[in-house]
């Protein structure tokens, strides 16, 4: 029953807009690497996006990884006051990065003195991952009007990001925050774009140049070989001129790959 609520609150929590935006949170690298090797893939979704990530770590405490998001937006307005019909975003990025894993059975080890074989835990890899990424994205933000209208903008933003994050065998919780350097360019409109609708395009066209600041939080639960989670990601909407939609709730799953390899290959 609980996982019932939680599938319902993804949908509610992600319902239709009434009016038109340029910007949606979207998702940080959240592949969580902590060793040398490691290939990580995620995907998730919710009532309006899709989401898939994949990150390796080619050398120890480097980190390669990339992600394409996806929107589609529909008039929650039954009235028919607004002009907004339906809208779409997609963003790809491209980063690199370092990351820090404190292995905590590591520790429980040095501390027994137990120097000549390495006692594993169950819940083994267990410990804090410290990440550190920066990187690159493009997209396109399309908005269409019930006039017959249409709004299309490319975007590109450049943008640094950190997390912190517990792993254990079966339970992961993280948290990563994002800082952007956003801007808009080729924007085209066609047909009938009027009134307040207009406003809000040339207001970002004003204001262009925009540095949001985004936060995801994760919960995954599972096994080694790949875990179930929930992502909550938001961006507080500190400019007036960026019209944005709200926060995305939507459930996935990770797997690593990695250690699916290496289990085949053990299994020969």
């Amino acid at each position: 029953k609980l996982f019932y609520n939680l599938i319902c609150l993804v949908f509610i929590e992600t319902l239709s807009s009434c009016t038109h935006s340029f910007y949606a949170p979207n998702d940080n690298i959240m592949v969580q690497l902590k060793e040398k090797n490691d290939l990580v893939a995620n995907g998730s979704f919710s009532s309006q996006t899709n989401v898939f990530q994949v990150g390796y770590s080619p050398l120890k405490h480097l980190a390669i990884a990339g992600s394409h998001y996806s929107l589609t937006d529909q008039n929650s307005n039954d009235g028919g006051i607004n002009n907004f019909q339906d809208g779409r975003f997609n963003m790809w990025k491209a980063s690199i990065g370092t990351y820090y894993f404190i292995n905590l059975g590591d520790i429980r080890n040095k501390r027994t003195g137990n120097k000549e074989e390495r006692v594993y835990s169950p819940i083994e890899p267990i410990g804090f991952l410290f990440d550190l990424y920066t990187g690159y994205g493009g997209g396109r933000v399309e908005n269409n009007y019930v006039s017959g209208g249409q709004s299309i903008f490319q975007h590109q933003q450049y943008f640094i990001q950190g997390g912190f994050h517990f792993i254990s065998s079966f339970v992961d919780v993280g948290f990563s925050a994002r800082r952007s350097i956003l801007n808009f360019y080729d924007g085209k409109l066609f047909g009938q774009v009027t009134g307040r609708d207009l406003d809000d395009i040339n207001q970002l066209i004003a204001g262009n140049r925009y540095s949001p600041t985004e936060f995801t939080f994760k919960v995954a639960g599972g096994w080694k070989y790949g875990k179930a989670f929930f992502l909550y990601n938001f961006a507080p909407n500190l400019d007036p001129n960026l019209l944005q939609d709200g926060p995305n709730l939507s459930v996935g799953l990770q797997v690593h790959i990695n250690e699916i390899i290496q289990s085949t290959k053990k299994g020969k």
